[in-house]
């Protein structure tokens, strides 16, 4: 709450947070407590899908709920929606919790598994070199959006392939190569630097083309999931790892040493996307049955005044198609997302699979459900994760315990 605080102090000026108010301590408990609400009822068995479920939480779910009092101006009731995001979300997260898909195996040499790979990652590095240019002078901070508006005019004359390739690479290839680099630095140093190398490149290309702030910090977070959250009490860690940030993103801002790293990067990951849903609810409505296809322009164009795409992650995109309905189809392919990253997971060292859908996550947590599925490379990771089950799984257990 003290992060909303300082959000709306710092941004009040800024069109979407000139809405903001600070509420009373009063008025703000009953939407405080339903947000925490899941913390306990959440499943908690370590499997992957339980990890999707508790990322989505801290970064979608507890904010959509969390900031509501925040906009008291909105003429929807937010106080009985609140109620059905945590509500809602707790059925579907132990629906899938309790549900068993099939896996399917068959043998993968882990050889043609790892060639493939780095094959791939140096094809789409190589790609995005041939289609633009790129200088190693990397933008600030301040000037992401001049960047990114610059790319993305040139994407919209390119047909949308090159925007495929830039998400699927930041998303789905640099989390692969990096879990690579661990997995097979017992059994060849050179293939481990390969693919820490080419990870790191194309983060870099990624973020001096693009200006994704993101896919500087997926690099960062899934190799440091990877290390620290292991396989044993992984949630208690990611909990560990999310009150950390919090805390030294707040003691940066308080002492006046560094205030970007509340306003900008904790705001941007743990408050935006709350606070687009809240915006989805008032101008769309709960009980609104008609798909609003350009949902995130006309949101950034009324509540932001800007020609932007605000997202909103599960909630938002469910209220885009159509109310309740199109949340209920949007929470109907989390749980299967859910159920699916628990079969194949389940294969794997939970420091992988949860490690290498982290970024899906994040994604879920911000965009449209398909678009994740299809343009941000949660397909690719299921692809990769279905190999990595299949090729040689003690091996990969015995590499990924040392």
């Amino acid at each position: 709450m003290l992060a909303m605080v300082r959000s709306c102090d710092a941004f009040a000026y800024v069109p979407g947070y000139d809405r903001c108010r600070i509420p009373s301590v009063s008025s703000a408990l009953p939407s405080l407590v339903i947000a925490v609400l899941p913390a306990f009822l959440l499943p908690v068995r370590p499997t992957a899908g339980t990890g999707i479920i508790w990322i989505v939480y801290f970064m979608h779910v507890f904010g959509a709920v969390a900031v509501a009092p925040f906009l008291s101006d909105l003429t929807q009731d937010t106080l009985f929606f609140s109620l059905f995001i945590s509500l809602s979300f707790i059925v579907v997260s132990l629906a899938s919790n309790l549900t068993t898909i099939p896996f399917i195996s068959f043998r993968i040499n882990s050889t043609i598994l790892n060639a493939s790979a780095l094959i791939v990652i140096i094809a789409a590095l190589s790609f995005i070199l041939t289609r633009f240019s790129v200088s190693f002078n990397l933008p600030s901070i301040y000037d992401v959006y001049d960047v990114r508006a610059d790319f993305v005019d040139k994407i919209s004359d390119g047909g949308g392939v090159d925007g495929y390739v830039m998400l699927i690479s930041a998303y789905s290839l640099v989390p692969i190569g990096a879990i690579l680099s661990f997995i097979t630095y017992k059994r060849s140093s050179v293939l481990s630097a390969s693919f820490f190398l080419m990870s790191a490149l194309v983060t870099l290309v990624i973020y001096s083309v693009a200006a994704f702030k993101s896919s500087v910090f997926i690099f960062l977070l899934v190799s440091m999931i990877y290390i620290y959250v292991g396989d044993k009490e992984p949630f208690r860690r990611l909990l560990l790892i999310f009150s950390v940030v919090l805390a030294f993103a707040l003691i940066l801002d308080l002492s006046g040493v560094h205030s970007d790293s509340l306003i900008h990067w904790f705001r941007r990951v743990f408050i935006v996307p709350g606070l687009n849903v809240q915006f989805y609810l008032d101008e769309f409505g709960f009980f609104n049955d008609v798909a609003v296809p350009d949902a995130p322009s006309i949101i950034s164009r009324v509540y932001f005044e800007t020609d932007g795409s605000a997202n909103a992650g599960l909630y938002g995109n469910g209220l885009a198609r159509g109310g309740w309905h199109g949340i209920l189809f949007v929470l109907f392919i989390f749980y299967l997302i859910a159920s699916l990253a628990n079969t194949i997971g389940g294969r794997v060292p939970l420091r992988i699979s949860i490690s290498l859908l982290f970024p899906s996550a994040y994604a879920l947590s911000n965009s449209s459900i398909t678009t994740v599925i299809l343009s941000y490379g949660l397909m690719v990771n299921f692809i990769f994760l279905y190999g990595l089950a299949n090729s040689c799984p003690a091996k990969i257990t015995r590499s990924a315990d040392r």
